[in-house]
């Protein structure tokens, strides 16, 4: 999979933070690394020119990933990641009783990666009790750094490489 990483001009495996937590206000975690491929429909940079948001699109760097990764294309596609209601928030008054991703437990379970389609993302975004509600447009989670291969600024990539998907379960 061919991804581009705005912000940062090279990969740094030393500023990589791993994934430790959720913010449960937006389903994310704190760390891994966000990405989105090189020719999406909908990507980091289109969602950020659409919204105004202010990021720095000009810095940039190109990489393959070589992990195993798992796609989100519609909603039973969720059910490849281990889902949890974290104890500190059982019992609070105005819970709502969604599900958040237990990312720790999905890396240690195998997932590199978690990629995110367009369609996707339409798809999850209001869902109950699981949704990737904030995630917003095409996107790649990486969860393990140690499958980046960054790609010389000299070498353009010039298409997307198939998707490969991995069944979790078995």
């Amino acid at each position: 999979m061919t991804l581009v990483k705005y912000g940062s001009a090279a990969f740094d495996p030393k500023q990589f933070k791993p994934v430790t937590r959720h913010n449960y206000l937006q389903c994310k975690p704190d760390g891994g690394m966000w990405a989105c491929p090189v020719d999406s429909e909908y990507g980091w940079k289109h969602w950020c020119e659409g919204e105004r948001f202010s990021a720095d699109l000009d810095v940039s760097f190109t990489f393959t990933y070589e992990g195993r990764y798992i796609v989100i294309d519609k909603l039973a596609d969720l059910d490849d990641l281990t889902w949890t209601i974290p104890e500190e928030l059982k019992g609070l008054h105005g819970f709502c009783g969604c599900e958040y991703i237990d990312f720790a437990n999905s890396l240690a379970k195998g997932i590199d990666a978690v990629h995110l389609t367009v369609e996707g993302q339409n798809r999850t975004r209001h869902t109950f009790p699981r949704n990737l509600y904030g995630w917003d447009c095409e996107s790649v989670l990486i969860l393990n750094p140690n499958k980046v291969i960054q790609i010389p600024d000299d070498v353009a990539p010039t298409r997307r490489l198939p998707t490969r998907r991995f069944n979790f379960t078995q």
